[in-house]
């Protein structure tokens, strides 16, 4: 203020001119002119008014009169920096969508369990349903194999006396067997079933322990 006083060669008596003519100072200084701050072909700092487009792609400052920094402009990219550069965004990118789908799977998991005993006990379920089928199905098997050793033992005994054996014998034999095998293929399905089910719901579990901590902590 004391500045402003000895160059207008008056004193202020009225503080909302000396406001006026700070705010009045500043802006002139905040609207004066621009300089460009870059290094030239021998590594020396330039001031100019003017940027040469060689040292635009080095980087390069803006300053006001006072020298103060208003913007510092990167150097350009070269070639392999590109290269780097759109590798690094790609994998940041890929690695962000992986975040979102975990984030929506974890979602929809605690929406299915709320607790981890939960899950853990629909794994229990799911694997005892499976072996109470494959009982049933090797109860089965049992019996049909009982049918088709007495059916078998028919047919032997009537061949061996010169009997023809009826057809409807040996469609029945037929039949056993190959109810039979197709029992004893669904049973492999149901164990690899079993085994996959047992799988996918232990993943479920080690997340949901991760989330939100296992059983004993709930």
């Amino acid at each position: 203020m004391q500045l402003i006083m000895r160059l207008t060669g008056f004193k202020l008596r009225q503080p909302a001119l000396v406001l006026a003519l700070l705010i009045g100072s500043t802006a002139i200084a905040a609207d004066g002119p621009i300089y460009y701050r870059y290094k030239d072909d021998a590594d020396k700092t330039v001031l100019s008014n003017s940027l040469p487009p060689e040292a635009a792609k080095k980087g390069y400052q803006i300053v006001d009169s006072f020298g103060r920094v208003k913007e510092t402009i990167a150097p350009s990219l070269t070639p392999d920096q590109i290269v780097e550069r759109d590798k690094r965004l790609a994998e940041e990118a890929r690695l962000a969508d992986l975040a979102r789908q975990q984030a929506e799977a974890d979602a929809e998991l605690l929406k299915q369990f709320p607790r981890t005993e939960d899950a853990i006990r629909a794994r229990d379920r799911r694997v005892s349903e499976l072996d109470t089928l494959i009982t049933y199905k090797r109860s089965t098997i049992s019996r049909s194999e009982t049918k088709l050793t007495e059916q078998e033992a028919i047919a032997a005994t009537m061949e061996k006396t010169g009997r023809a054996v009826p057809t409807v014998l040996k469609e029945t034999v037929t039949r056993e067997r190959n109810q039979i095998e197709k029992l004893k293929s669904e049973i492999q399905e149901h164990e690899a079933d079993k085994l996959k089910a047992a799988q996918e719901f232990n993943a479920k579990i080690e997340r949901l322990t991760y989330l939100i901590g296992g059983p004993e902590t709930q």
